[in-house]
């Protein structure tokens, strides 16, 4: 399964350095990337030469996008997360609400990912229930594994052997009854979102104890198809759905 996992990793890196597309923009360079929001949107990140560096930013569009629907962002609580997310990341959030990240040469394409998968999480940080009221998937999830009693950490930043940093949702610390447990949350699960979860999971395992699991928790208000679900078994991820998560809640104290 190793040599599998690497097999993925290579082939994703291949996939999204084929499908990145730049184009100049006046004095910014613009890169769209092959991740779609909750619009079925390709996400676009704009990149600006400057004093020998480059500011990356996506223009305010995620969290402008947000809000035009509707998702107050104006509470405390979800004021705490979106910088945990953010900061997570090592992204910032300027008065004009745009995601931007500083990059030199040679950490451009670490920093252009990390601002990548700040976008993706920003935008998957809403769940819209039946009565329309906006309620954050990641915040859920904690208030579910403290009302269980699982002990956990959360926004874990991991090395992967690719040089890249990805940020964990939530670590659940072995014990003498079960290994290290990652545990990633996505509110919707696309095949380009999973894909990158994936990829994740493939570039930070061979740096992790050989029996620690990999969760996906994700929402399944709307069917999931089965070749999402065929995929992350393949990659020996445990895909959890929201709807019967209290059947994996022995498994997740122990």
């Amino acid at each position: 399964m190793m040599k599998e996992a690497e097999q993925f990793k290579e082939s994703y890196l291949s996939w999204l350095n084929d499908k990145l597309v730049a184009s100049n923009v006046g004095e910014y360079i613009r890169i769209d990337a092959p991740f779609l929001d909750r619009h079925n949107d390709f996400i676009t990140l704009y990149v600006k030469p400057e004093n020998g560096g480059y500011l990356l930013t996506d223009d305010g569009f995620t969290i402008g996008d947000l809000l035009m629907a509707g998702c107050d962002l104006s509470t405390p609580k979800r004021k705490m997360i979106l910088s945990e997310i953010t900061n997570g990341f090592g992204v910032s959030v300027t008065s004009d609400d745009e995601l931007t990240i500083r990059a030199n040469t040679h950490d451009f394409a670490l920093k252009r990912h990390m601002l990548i998968q700040a976008m993706l999480s920003v935008d998957d940080m809403f769940m819209m229930s039946q009565s329309h009221t906006a309620s954050v998937f990641l915040e859920d999830i904690a208030l579910f594994l403290s009302d269980n009693d699982v002990r956990y950490s959360e926004s874990i930043q991991m090395p992967g052997t690719s040089g890249l940093s990805h940020k964990i949702d939530f670590l659940i610390p072995a014990s003498k009854k079960a290994p290290e447990r990652l545990m990633k949350g996505v509110n919707s699960p696309t095949m380009e979102k999973i894909k990158s979860i994936l990829f994740t999971w493939s570039d930070i395992r061979p740096l992790r104890k050989a029996e620690t699991k990999f969760l996906i928790l994700y929402n399944d208000t709307k069917k999931v198809s089965n070749d999402l679900l065929a995929a992350m078994k393949n990659c020996e991820a445990t895909p959890i759905p929201w709807s019967s998560k209290y059947s994996f809640v022995e498994e997740l104290v122990a």
